[in-house]
């Protein structure tokens, strides 16, 4: 160290007041309880058996399944359209292209033109749109009188 940083260290201290220093009578040392989220009290629960248990999710059901269930309309949820799905399959077995390809080209998911296929979803016309381009011909207008039924 250089002289003058020593000067400067003296200095320092000599204006500290030291016993503040090696004291540490700023700090707070009253006792503090730090208890949990009541996990003691889970635990003491746990061992008189007296524990609730409850599932986190209901797997019985899912959320489609149970907006049907709560529908009191009795209301058939809608499917695409018999005459879309024909065209479409009849326009795929014409282009000989298989799902996956038709999947590729149209930027969808192989399961998806199976499921319009079988009539299982409900239409997206955004879809059949894609699908429109990629096969060439019309899935949707005033002559499937709608793409659902």
């Amino acid at each position: 160290m250089s002289p003058v940083s020593n000067k400067i260290e003296i200095l320092f201290l000599s204006t500290f007041n030291i016993n503040t220093l090696f004291t540490m009578s700023h700090q707070d040392w009253d006792t503090v309880i730090i208890r949990g989220k009541g996990s003691h009290v889970q635990k003491k629960k746990e061992r008189e058996g007296e524990k609730e248990t409850r599932a986190k999710f209901d797997g019985t059901h899912s959320s489609a399944m149970r907006k049907l269930d709560d529908a009191s309309d009795g209301q058939k949820p809608q499917r695409i359209n018999p005459a879309v799905r024909t065209k479409l399959i009849q326009a795929r077995g014409a282009k000989k292209m298989t799902q996956k390809e038709l999947a590729m080209k149209a930027q969808i998911t192989p399961a998806l033109v199976q499921q319009y296929e079988a009539g299982k979803v409900k239409a997206d016309v955004n879809v059949l749109r894609k699908m429109e381009r990629a096969l060439g011909t019309k899935l949707t207008g005033k002559e499937f009188n709608g793409i659902n039924i």
